[in-house]
């Protein structure tokens, strides 16, 4: 099996985990339909609201909220929860 190498920007959000991290939205920002700032906006998170993580391309982080809408979104608006 490979082994997993993160980005270091990225590397605290997923460190030690071995399902799918808990995450919060940071503050208000944009999910988008794809990974980049190019991609349809799927939705909207406000500040505090729970996500989860599932995997990452550079910079952005496919979540889902708690209402199972799913999209991307820039690292630097999330953090562990």
């Amino acid at each position: 099996m490979a082994e997993l190498h993160l980005p270091s920007t990225l590397a605290p959000l997923f460190a030690g985990l071995h399902r799918t991290p808990p995450l919060k939205a940071l503050g208000s920002g944009n999910v988008r339909e794809a990974p980049g700032t190019m991609a349809p906006v799927a939705f909207a998170v406000e500040s505090g609201d729970s996500l989860t993580g599932y995997s990452y391309v550079e910079d952005w982080v496919r979540i889902s909220d708690e209402m199972g809408r799913g999209g991307w979104i820039f690292r630097k608006l999330i953090a562990r929860r």
